[in-house]
């Protein structure tokens, strides 16, 4: 469940959807009970495996982001 920048967190994660084997199945906006706001579903479906680098040691993602 995504805020109100799941477009642009969505379009900053298409890389490394691709990268781990996975695909955006459904985009879904909601409407929160007792006005409590908006949230996006981002629904990833996982279409063929993991490469063997992954997952990657502790540091790594932080030193070399996908």
């Amino acid at each position: 469940m995504k805020g109100p920048a799941a477009s642009e967190e969505l379009a900053a994660s298409e890389k490394a959807i691709s990268v781990l084997g996975g695909s955006v199945a459904a985009v879904r906006e909601i409407t929160l009970p007792e006005d409590a706001g908006t949230r996006t579903l981002i629904l990833v479906k996982k279409v063929k495996g993991t490469p063997t680098p992954y997952p990657r040691k502790v540091g790594t993602p932080s030193k070399s982001p996908l």
